[in-house]
């Protein structure tokens, strides 16, 4: 194993993302001027708020019950999200692991089972892949829980929700995503993402979930942008 790490060493060299420096993506200084969140964001409004929760004036528009995400979505996160979600860097996975599982709060790591946010088929057969499901299921390895990729479906065609007014976006995905079994009552599922904006693709996902069974559903992002 070390002998083949050595050799995809030579062949693929690690560069810096944020400033070219090798044998790494990320290094130890890049990594130091990432700007990462210090409390958890309300999942309706995404206002900064701890404990992890929901504001008061926010809990009859929502149904996640917590959300937390790694850092603003900008510099070497945003070069390390955009890499893998477009031109399928998937050796960045590793570096961006490590960051999910230090921010993660205990309470979401007690998780029943980790899954992640789907992509629409055609979407997925033109790319090959989905970003978040590869995030969530090496992230559900270092948690040691059971990663189930299939439990949401998206099964209605969507507009791109970054062309779309706040006020839209829930239209927008009413009706987008099914679950595929009945929960067990009272399971807590962490939903996992690349990035997070208004954050109405995962309260339509949780709605789906809790409506499925669900008892608490919670969101980890790597990154939250505007």
């Amino acid at each position: 194993m070390v002998i083949l790490d050595t050799l995809l060493d030579i062949l693929f060299p690690r560069f810096c993302i944020g400033c070219g420096r090798f044998n790494t993506y990320l290094c130890k200084d890049c990594a130091k001027k990432i700007d990462f969140y210090e409390s958890a964001l309300c999942p309706v409004c995404t206002k900064a708020i701890l404990p992890i929760g929901i504001h008061v004036g926010c809990k009859p528009h929502g149904y996640l019950d917590g959300l937390w995400s790694v850092a603003h979505f900008d510099g070497s996160i945003k070069k390390l999200i955009v890499q893998i979600k477009y031109s399928g860097r998937f050796a960045y996975i590793d570096t961006l692991i490590p960051l999910l599982y230090r921010f993660c709060p205990k309470s979401f790591r007690e998780a029943d089972l980790v899954t992640c946010v789907p992509m629409n088929p055609t979407k997925l057969r033109e790319r090959g892949y989905n970003q978040s499901e590869l995030l969530a299921k090496n992230f559900a390895a270092k948690l040691g829980k059971p990663f189930t990729p299939d439990l949401l479906k998206k099964t209605k065609k969507t507009l791109t929700q970054a062309h779309l007014k706040r006020s839209e976006r829930l239209g927008n995905l009413e009706g987008a995503f099914t679950c595929t079994v009945k929960i067990r009552s009272k399971f807590t599922i962490l939903l996992i993402d690349d990035v997070v904006t208004t954050g109405s693709t995962l309260q339509e996902c949780a709605k789906v979930l809790k409506k499925a069974g669900a008892g608490k559903v919670n969101a980890l992002t790597l990154a939250h942008g505007k």
